[in-house]
C-alpha cells in the first residue's frame, strides 16, 4: 500500500473550512456573552489563541509556502467569497507567514537556550558530585 504526503496546497483545502466554522462558532458564541460584550480585548485574544493553535498545528509545511501560493490556494476555494475585499488576503497570508517565520525562529532560539541551560545543569551535578 502506497502512502503519499499530501501538497501543503491540499492541507490548507482540506482544513480551512473546519477551522473557519469553528472560528465563527467560538466567535459566535462569545457574542452572547455579556463579558465579551464588554470586554473586545479578551474576546479578541480567545479568537487569536484559537488560530494560532489551529493554524501552527495544522498548517505548519503550508507556511513554508511563499505567501503568494497560500493567496492563490486560498483564492482558488473562496475568491467568490471575498467580493471587493479579496486583495486583503494577499496581506492575511503574508502576515501570516511573517507571524510563523518569527515563531518558528523563536521556537528554535528558546530550544537552544534550554539545551544550554541543560548542559550546564548537568555539568553543575558532576560537579556537586566530585566534591563528595
Amino acid at each position: 500500500m502506497h502512502s503519499s504526503k499530501k501538497s501543503p496546497q491540499k492541507v490548507i483545502n482540506f482544513w480551512i473550512n473546519p477551522i473557519l466554522f469553528g472560528l465563527k462558532t467560538l466567535d459566535n458564541f462569545m457574542s452572547n456573552i455579556p463579558f465579551f460584550q464588554l470586554n473586545p480585548s479578551y474576546r479578541y485574544a480567545v479568537l487569536e489563541a484559537f488560530v494560532n493553535f489551529k493554524y501552527n498545528n495544522t498548517f505548519e509545511d503550508s507556511f513554508n509556502l511563499p505567501p503568494y501560493v497560500m493567496y492563490e490556494t486560498l483564492k482558488q476555494k473562496y475568491g467568490k467569497n471575498f467580493g471587493e475585499y479579496d486583495v486583503s488576503m494577499a496581506a492575511i497570508c503574508t502576515y501570516a507567514a511573517t507571524l510563523h517565520k518569527m515563531y518558528h525562529v523563536n521556537s528554535l532560539q528558546l530550544n537552544q537556550r534550554i539545551a544550554e541551560l541543560e548542559a550546564e545543569l548537568e555539568a553543575e551535578i558532576k560537579r556537586l558530585k566530585s566534591i563528595k
